[in-house]
């Protein structure tokens, strides 16, 4: 099924839209997490979601890639789902035996509070029921289904808030009702998707699929630690010389930078993965793929422009006066984010020509650089260090895949124009921020943010970063047609 940009636009407005209402949820919580638990708790909860992270980055080995990256070329469709689903669970079988075996020993290292074994566990087989759901929304992704896909993920963070809810409040279970709310999810929506596509499933193996999936997939394994490392880490480094104290506040402040995952970046991606491999080969595929990048620059940069000025209120609304300084890495963190979204643009021809291995390394660079980076930064300027760390190894990712990446595939960089977008963006901020020193009022704030945010699409259409048409058609204009249907 051939696809055209605006097409694309429309389907990343429906990831989009899922992911919202997947933040929304997740931001109703804040207030149980920083008020019923306490910066302690939540810190604890922090640390926790930095080495479930570390865990998914290998289990299963991440076969759904594997499989988003040839389904589009495997005539059979359910031949290649079902090579990948019979060996996920093989993959499973054999990480709960190592779990049953070392786990008690291993889950004392990891983890330096009770139930530290039970909390190994329920990460382990969340995990686990996690990626082998991400096969079914990986093949429907591929198919175009961003309603069923955001459907699906919008269902288990649904429950998944029931659940917690109800754990934590009224159980006062603790942290340990954050954990079991994600599990029990987790188990729902794997046995449903399981029903559902049981009619298409075979225990079926196919060598040659594997082969080719594995070999891609594999390639993204030190991809995927070196992404643990440059996002989930720095939470490590705060909690060993700051403690679970600033680990909470910094995480809260990262929540607030993460906005942009779920409103752009992750939208983004999901979309493009499909629509890369479908297009380059098109004679004018450059040329869709540097305009689909400006639009990627002005709409980042206007999203991360309005999160980083707005912040501040958020912090008040969610949590109370013990996570104040929160605010100080929003700013930081969504940059950060911006960087990685650059990074399936730049890394192009490495992954057209499945050389995913050289994209592990040269993230294993970037991903050592940061642990540096954390050692030096972290005890002179704490959260701000881990985030800065995070900015530069990114940074030096983006110019190494640029380097690398178009030896296979070259691309327009569209530098000038990248670079007058993102110094508009880091003026208005710096506009703002020397604002909000003169302690002026959170309502005056919020009017002069106004203005600011306005201000931006004002200069770029100035200095013909964009029209009235960019604004309009692409944006209000599809809006429009969504709502009429």
């Amino acid at each position: 099924m051939s696809i055209n940009s605006k097409k694309l636009l429309k389907i990343s407005l429906v990831y989009a839209a899922g992911q919202i209402l997947i933040q929304v949820l997740n931001f109703l919580l804040l207030p149980i997490y920083t008020n019923k638990l306490g910066v302690i708790e939540y810190g604890k909860i922090s640390t926790i979601t930095a080495f479930t992270g570390f865990i998914g980055s290998f289990l299963i080995l991440s076969i759904y890639s594997g499989l988003s990256r040839f389904y589009k070329e495997e005539v059979d469709k359910n031949k290649i789902v079902n090579t990948a689903l019979n060996f996920a669970y093989l993959i499973s079988g054999v990480m709960l035996i190592l779990m049953c075996l070392i786990g008690k020993t291993f889950s004392k290292m990891i983890f330096n509070f009770g139930d530290s074994y039970k909390i190994l566990v329920i990460i382990i087989v969340t995990s686990i029921l996690g990626q082998i759901t991400s096969i079914y929304t990986s093949k429907y992704s591929m198919e175009y289904k961003a309603l069923k896909v955001s459907v699906i993920q919008v269902s288990q963070i649904s429950l998944q808030f029931l659940i917690i809810i109800y754990l934590v409040l009224k159980v006062n279970m603790g942290f340990m009702g954050v954990l079991y709310g994600q599990l029990i999810s987790s188990i729902v929506v794997f046995v449903i998707l399981t029903l559902i596509e049981v009619r298409n499933f075979k225990f079926e193996l196919d060598k040659l699929l594997l082969k080719n999936m594995m070999i891609f997939s594999l390639g993204l394994l030190p991809v995927n630690l070196s992404g643990w490392i440059l996002t989930l880490s720095d939470r490590y480094f705060i909690n060993h010389y700051n403690g679970f104290g600033d680990t909470g506040v910094y995480n809260l402040g990262y929540q607030f930078g993460m906005l942009i995952n779920p409103l752009f970046i992750t939208p983004f991606l999901n979309s493009f993965t499909a629509y890369k491999f479908e297009t380059y080969k098109n004679s004018n595929a450059k040329e869709e793929f540097k305009l689909l990048f400006r639009k990627y620059s002005v709409i980042g940069c206007f999203i991360m422009l309005g999160i980083s000025i707005y912040s501040k209120f958020g912090i008040v609304v969610f949590a109370n006066k013990d996570f104040c300084n929160a605010y100080k890495v929003v700013p930081l963190i969504l940059y950060s984010y911006f960087l990685y979204g650059k990074t399936g643009y730049y890394a192009l021809g490495l992954q057209i020509q499945n050389k995913t291995y050289k994209i592990g390394i040269y993230m294993g660079y970037a991903a050592a650089l940061n642990i540096i980076l954390n050692f030096l930064l972290v005890p002179k300027l704490g959260m701000i260090g881990a985030a800065l760390a995070t900015i530069i190894s990114y940074f030096l990712l983006n110019l190494i895949f640029i380097k690398s990446s178009h030896k296979y595939y070259r691309l327009d960089l569209d530098t000038k124009y990248q670079l007058k977008v993102q110094i508009v963006t880091f003026a208005l901020y710096g506009i703002y921020y020397i604002v909000s020193l003169k302690n002026i009022g959170l309502e005056k704030e919020f009017i002069i943010n106004i203005f600011i945010m306005i201000s931006y699409l004002f200069i770029l259409i100035k200095i013909n970063c964009i029209d009235k048409d960019f604004i309009f058609n692409n944006t209000v204009g599809l809006l429009k047609k969504r709502i009429k249907k």
